[in-house]
């Protein structure tokens, strides 16, 4: 019977593994996190922001003539097929330029995301676990600038919120509803605070991420937790040995028990999304909407795992050296 390499990362490609050796001697957990602290963030952020130019955008036109014009015509039908024939509009056949920098800017939100996501996979191909004390003061100072972070976002949510609700009282009569995006005879007006709105909520979020990122960057416990939970049951048995193997093995169990409910309420999230978008008693422009709900349970399931962890096995495994505070 031919034996399987079970050492952490023999499930990854040639490449992967390439790119991870040159991780291990490239990149320190430093730089590592600081990186994450930032592109992760940054890529959402982009991917929303995007949104706020096709509000800016129908305040002007450009006109590019025939080419042009057909160009929209493809990306208007495209936004046909994706709202299930919901939302008609012409916007991209008038506002072509603004369309093409909404696809620009969400495809580089998209790519920072990835780029960050294969990061992570080579920089944990290449780390299980790293063996390391963290600076207690540092992890002190990174929780308050992270909480502060987190204020900074709240505060800016809250004034999108506020700002959002006052136009819709206050302005002028044909309010649009929730968004005037698509809406042709909405008030320019409600173009311009509703763009406002998303461009505070992708600054919110950015800081919200990069605040809850930061608060945890420096903790060694935290990276081994997160680099445990992709790593299979089996890896974790055949490559440790004594109190190290039983620690991680349970702690692979709870964060595994989390992983599965998130699975499992992303599942749901996604069949009912599909129901959303199929069945025509059902259908909807909003039928993404569920997805994103789905991601969100899913990470949040992992993070309560993670803090489970911290509180059941954290002592054990700052004992055995795998993130000990100094």
């Amino acid at each position: 019977m031919e034996k399987r390499d079970l050492t952490p990362g023999s499930h990854l490609s040639a490449v992967a593994r390439h790119t991870a050796a040159s991780v291990e001697k490239s990149c320190s957990f430093e730089a590592y996190r600081s990186s994450q602290a930032l592109l992760v963030p940054l890529g959402t952020a982009l991917i929303i922001a995007a949104f706020a130019i096709l509000h800016f955008g129908d305040l002007v036109s450009f006109d590019l003539g025939g080419n042009g014009r057909a160009l929209g015509v493809l990306l208007d039908d495209a936004v046909r097929i994706v709202s299930k024939d919901l939302i008609d509009t012409n916007y991209a056949e008038e506002h072509v330029v603004s369309m093409l920098l909404f696809v620009i800017v969400l495809a580089a939100g998209v790519a920072v995301h990835r780029g960050a996501n294969d990061q992570r996979s080579a920089f944990r191909a290449a780390h299980p676990y790293l063996r390391g004390s963290t600076d207690a003061e540092a992890l002190a100072w990174g929780r308050r600038s992270g909480r502060r972070l987190v204020l900074a976002a709240a505060v800016l949510a809250l004034g999108g919120i506020v700002l959002h609700a006052a136009t819709r009282s206050l302005g002028p009569a044909d309010t649009p509803g929730t968004t005037a995006l698509f809406d042709s005879q909405a008030s320019p007006l409600y173009n311009i605070t509703d763009g406002a709105v998303v461009l505070l909520f992708a600054v919110a979020v950015f800081l919200f991420m990069r605040g809850s990122r930061i608060a945890e960057a420096p903790s060694y416990l935290a990276y081994n937790l997160g680099a445990l939970a992709e790593r299979s049951v089996y890896s974790v048995d055949a490559t440790e040995d004594g109190r190290l193997r039983e620690v991680l093995l349970a702690a692979k169990g709870i964060l595994d028990a989390g992983l599965l409910r998130g699975r499992v309420g992303l599942a749901v999230c996604i069949a009912l999304s599909a129901c959303l978008f199929f069945l025509p008693t059902l259908e909807t422009a909003l039928w993404w909407v569920p997805i994103i709900v789905g991601l969100v349970f899913r990470d949040a399931m992992v993070k309560v795992a993670v803090s489970r962890c911290k509180r059941e096995l954290g002592p054990a495994m700052e004992e055995l050296g795998v993130g000990r505070v100094s």
